[in-house]
């Protein structure tokens, strides 16, 4: 990513954003659907088990439909129905909702759901896309952010400002192994539901380049914490330096 300005980027906030967090892991693998699948619903004997609509759909066309074919068809879930494991034979990815458990609590688990997947198809594992995604929700309460103007962006037609009714995607690419898309947009135009204090939705997709290909784990794993490095970067870049003061502890 190409930073926008000098940033020192905070450790700890006070209260975070972050209504959900999502690794998602796309690949091909030699090993026999079921098999490794079976193998993989091991790691998370806690995790009440149920299909998904994609699972009905018949293997031939998953595999032809670009739609459907990194659609999972399984999922689990914990117990608290606070984490999510959801599973394809070409896609893997960990959810976890709000409360955030911070970085520190939430990479041992990505680093879990990426060691089952490499477990539980062998040498034959080539992963060819990975995404890190935080969704986050700003508050006035908690955020002291009441609407779109409250951001370090301007947004304007023929001189005119604009604070409302704005559903804003920018993407970036980098020289490195990094692309993101961040969505920011009001609570006037955001379709379903979210928390009725949200005044600002924030969305930071950071995923991999075209061609990306890895096979063993370890890359995997270093990719991911340079993402959430990427992935704080283009968060904090929204904001003034006196709320990211506010903010951190």
């Amino acid at each position: 990513m190409v930073a926008r300005r000098d940033l020192k980027l905070p450790t700890k906030l006070k209260r975070d954003a972050i209504l959900e967090s999502v690794l998602e892991l796309r690949f091909a693998t030699a090993v026999v659907s079921e098999v490794f699948l079976g193998k993989l619903i091991q790691h998370w004997p806690n995790y009440q088990q149920r299909r998904l609509a994609a699972y009905e759909i018949p293997p031939q066309i998953r595999e032809l439909d670009p739609n459907v074919r990194y659609a999972p068809t399984i999922e689990l879930a914990s117990p608290d129905a606070k984490s999510a494991v959801r599973i394809g034979p070409f896609v893997l990815s960990f959810a976890r909702a709000a409360p955030y458990t911070g970085w520190r609590a939430f990479s041992p688990e990505l680093t879990n759901s990426v060691t089952a997947l490499f477990d539980a198809t062998g040498e034959s594992l080539t992963v060819s896309r990975i995404g890190l995604r935080y969704i986050n929700g700003l508050t006035l309460t908690h955020h002291s952010i009441k609407s779109l103007a409250d951001l370090d962006l301007n947004i304007s037609i023929a001189g005119e400002a604009l604070a409302e009714g704005i559903n804003l995607n920018v993407n970036n690419k980098s020289d490195g192994e990094f692309c993101s898309t961040v969505r920011i947009a009001g609570s006037d135009v955001i379709v379903g539901q979210i928390p009725e204090d949200v005044t600002v939705i924030v969305d930071v997709d950071v995923f991999t380049k075209e061609g990306f290909e890895a096979t063993h784990r370890d890359a995997v794993l270093r990719w991911i914490e340079q993402a959430h490095t990427c992935e704080k970067m283009e968060f904090f870049h929204l904001f003034k330096k006196e709320h990211i003061a506010e903010w951190s502890t």
